[in-house]
């Protein structure tokens, strides 16, 4: 089958607490006191992000997202017409477990998975840089002792944001086997027991 790659990047501390990833999008952050919770503690901010699985109802939405993110990129070709693009969502929720990013009432953002291979993280531009990524792969993190991913070999930024949580180029190639015929590669990230 064809793939496609993920994009996105933002930075933050994060970690799993209790069903809801709690970050800290400050610059200095500190662990809770031992015994009382494993979340990331800022003075300045502290932020609850809710994860829900994604149905039908939120088909539209996720492809709006993408539709901003495939506007916001003019290096991308034209490949799908905007019909397609339109049916992005329904297509994604057919072929992937998909989380929905929402934060005080609003959508900020998705998650594909498919087994361990990321197939999609959006963060809506708005929302960017603020830590939802971060907190977004930090969820994908707990689910899978080993994710994979592609991404687009001119695409520096999202290289640069996966690489800042582990991630390790594990393949190349020449684009041939993705919608856009770009380059790209695949980053393996791996569970350190012990």
């Amino acid at each position: 089958g064809r793939r496609f790659a993920v994009g996105g990047g933002c930075v933050s501390r994060s970690s799993l607490c209790s069903g809801a990833i709690v970050f800290a999008a400050g610059l200095r952050t500190a662990p809770y006191p031992p015994g009382s919770s494993s979340a990331i503690f800022d003075w300045r901010c502290l932020v609850s992000l809710h994860f829900t699985r994604a149905d039908l109802s939120d088909a539209t939405e996720i492809s709006a997202i993408l539709e901003e993110w495939y506007l916001a990129n003019s290096w991308i070709p034209p490949v799908h017409d905007p019909v397609e693009r339109a049916d992005y969502g329904r297509v994604l929720l057919d072929h992937s477990e998909v989380t929905m990013l929402r934060w005080r009432g609003q959508c900020v953002g998705f998650l594909a998975l498919e087994r361990d291979i990321v197939q999609s993280l959006y963060i809506r531009s708005e929302f960017q840089r603020r830590g939802f990524g971060r907190a977004a792969m930090s969820y994908a993190q707990s689910q899978c002792d080993q994710l994979r991913l592609w991404v687009f070999q001119s695409d520096r930024r999202a290289q640069g944001f996966y690489r800042s949580l582990g991630f390790q180029v594990v393949e190349t190639s020449d684009g041939q086997d993705n919608d856009y015929n770009l380059p790209d590669m695949m980053l393996c990230w791996r569970q350190t027991h012990g």
